[in-house]
């Protein structure tokens, strides 16, 4: 309708207003309208497949166009989608994708774990002469990562270092995530390790991993080293420990009979605005039993059903 209109009095928009109109109206009212937009902006359902690769009027779709309507649809979780978009660029409208658009349906691959496809895009990428950008690295490294292949991603790594390309801090990310994941949790301390030195600092989701990962082995010595990575966290950069982190902490130290360092996370902890739960109760009770401190033990149980009787109540 717009450009029915507009083509009657003789004008043909640039390209960049056609790109910027369906971009809005995918963020505005979704993908599917910003594709009906597309549609229409370009006459693509009055002619021809054939005749549609000559265009009518003097405006074609560019890379742009379809990287815009591609993203839409990846955020919207419809690959096929991002795939159709994908074989329209190529073949009804003879448009050359670039290292965006490669990117662009890498990511939609890997985020359903299909890394065989995505891999397959990659592949694609050197045959064509498509020249890889730390993106492209990123987001195959990060879904390699996700899908328990950080031994491909390392190999990705080493081969951005080579070619001369700028490591991020999503790129250590993704390897730490990835190392923690696979129970590596001693190749994911020596990423961040170099991370740090790097000068870039790590997001609380990678922090919570990898103190998830020291946590969980059973070396008393590895709790103390996740705590301190926790409290270095805290003071160089904006990082806010969930409640999850703080109790796996307590638990694993009272655990080990840390006491005083137990204590002091729940300081921290009750500061940052978290209430005592009842895990945090029985992880101090069982800690000082572990440590032979019975009266206190006896003390903090008494403490936790008084205090869990207040909650009670105050809900109620």
């Amino acid at each position: 309708m717009v450009m029915r209109k507009l083509r009657s009095k003789g004008i043909n928009p640039q390209i960049s207003t056609c790109n910027a109109l369906i971009t809005e109206v995918s963020r505005r009212r979704g993908a599917s309208n910003g594709y009906k937009m597309y549609r229409e902006v370009f006459g693509l359902d009055d002619v021809s497949v054939d005749e549609a690769k000559k265009m009518i009027g003097k405006i074609k779709p560019n890379a742009t166009t379809f990287n815009s309507m591609m993203v839409s649809f990846y955020r919207e979780g419809e690959t096929e989608m991002v795939k159709r978009i994908w074989r329209e660029m190529e073949e009804e409208v003879g448009c050359s994708p670039n290292v965006y658009s490669y990117n662009v349906l890498m990511e939609a691959y890997c985020a359903r774990g299909l890394m065989s496809e995505a891999e397959k895009v990659w592949e694609e990428m050197k045959v064509r002469g498509v020249v890889y950008d730390v993106v492209a690295y990123n987001t195959m490294i990060g879904g390699l990562c996700s899908n328990f292949e950080v031994v491909k991603a390392k190999e990705l790594f080493r081969d951005m270092g080579l070619k001369g390309i700028e490591c991020t801090c999503l790129t250590y990310e993704h390897l730490v995530n990835g190392y923690c994941k696979a129970g590596d949790v001693d190749s994911g301390l020596v990423v961040y390790r170099e991370m740090k030195r790097k000068g870039f600092e790590a997001d609380g989701l990678t922090i919570e991993a990898l103190v998830e990962g020291l946590c969980d082995d059973r070396d008393g010595q590895r709790v103390v080293e996740a705590a301190d990575i926790v409290k270095d966290a805290v003071r160089e950069s904006e990082f806010y420990p969930s409640r999850k982190c703080y109790e796996l902490l307590i638990k694993r130290l009272c655990e080990d009979g840390k006491m005083n360092r137990a204590l002091s996370i729940q300081a921290e902890m009750v500061g940052k605005g978290f209430k005592p739960s009842q895990e945090t109760y029985r992880a101090f009770i069982d800690g000082y039993g572990i440590v032979g401190d019975e009266e206190t033990s006896a003390l903090l149980a008494i403490e936790m059903a008084e205090s869990l009787k207040l909650r009670a109540e105050e809900e109620s």
